[in-house]
């Protein structure tokens, strides 16, 4: 299993229903632009910008495989970051 590859416990892996490896080769540092707007799942969608970049990189860290991120890009900054959920289907 290739989150096991990735340095996964087996005991978390099993549990995986989705697992994404991203080896893009086009990985690049991006900066975000002055009014980037942040979309997260349950979110507050008052809060300040900087809580929501805090909970994004929690979830980012948590290895979580369930959240992935939707970025638009104009410019070479990030203009928007939407949080989207992977699940099964049915």
């Amino acid at each position: 299993m290739e989150a096991i590859a990735d340095d996964q416990s087996r005991n978390d892996a099993q549990y995986l229903t989705t697992y994404v490896r991203n080896e893009n080769p086009r990985l690049r540092t991006l900066t975000l632009s002055g009014d980037v707007r942040v979309e997260l799942l349950g979110g507050d969608c008052e809060a300040p910008l900087i809580h929501k970049l805090i909970v994004l990189a929690a979830h980012a860290r948590s290895g979580a495989s369930s959240y992935y991120y939707a970025l638009t890009v104009d410019g070479g900054a990030v203009q928007r970051i939407q949080e989207l959920r992977a699940g099964n289907a049915c």
